[in-house]
């Protein structure tokens, strides 16, 4: 009677040798597939990045105009005028009240941790403009003294996550001058609201990640970080 160590020794090397193969496959194909995914995160992230830095330098520029147009009016409501029409006359863009392009795509906008849907605080009506596939939603003011918001989605609505703090980001319109929501002299300065940018946060606020436009522009790591 045959006994399994037999059986074992007995084996044909070839049926070894394709099982070692097999088996090598495996490891290989599972090297790739987190390889790929790991790749594919960091181009994703690199896209955040860029994209808010390009719309950075558009609204830069839209300001020059808005600036020289507005005679240095200071009311939010007055100078959302002005810079509507600076960043529809100057760059080639596309208002999504008449459009149904991709980047204009109706979204549902979350907060950092995806707890809860985007605070109407700072986007409730206005218009949204298309320039380069970056969507621009700036916030119309209702009141003289309203903060003019202009939040942006550097990889238009038609691409997730959607999300605060990943690729949307808040802009101030302050005294003619564009602050990073998260600056000392901000809405929602970073050091007073650090916990509107914690990555780590469980809170259900619907304005986390409200603030994190400044961190993003000068945190080397933060898109690594999330």
């Amino acid at each position: 009677m045959k006994t399994k160590s037999n059986d074992v020794n007995n084996r044909d090397p070839r049926i070894v040798t394709m099982y070692r193969v097999a088996i090598g496959i495996g490891f290989f194909a599972l090297f790739i597939s987190f390889t790929t995914i790991y790749v594919m995160n960091r181009v994703e992230k690199a896209r955040y990045h860029v994209g808010l830095k390009q719309a950075l330098s558009i609204l830069s520029q839209a300001l020059v105009y808005a600036n020289f147009e507005s005679d240095d009016e200071k009311i939010s409501e007055v100078y959302y005028l002005y810079l509507v029409d600076a960043l529809t006359s100057q760059f080639a863009s596309t208002n999504c009240a008449h459009s149904d392009t991709l980047a204009c795509k109706p979204a549902e906008y979350r907060t950092l941790n995806n707890k809860s849907v985007m605070s109407d605080l700072i986007f409730k009506s206005g218009v949204k403009l298309s320039i380069n596939n970056i969507l621009f939603m700036i916030n119309k003011p209702r009141f003289k003294d309203d903060a003019l918001l202009v939040t942006i989605d550097a990889n238009g609505g038609n691409i997730k996550p959607n999300r605060l703090g990943h690729d949307v980001f808040v802009f101030q319109i302050k005294n003619n001058k564009i602050r990073a929501m998260g600056r000392k002299d901000s809405l929602y300065p970073i050091k007073r609201y650090y916990f509107y940018c914690d990555g780590g946060s469980k809170s259900k606020d619907q304005l986390l990640g409200v603030n994190c436009a400044y961190n993003a522009l000068f945190d080397q790591k933060y898109f690594s970080k999330l």
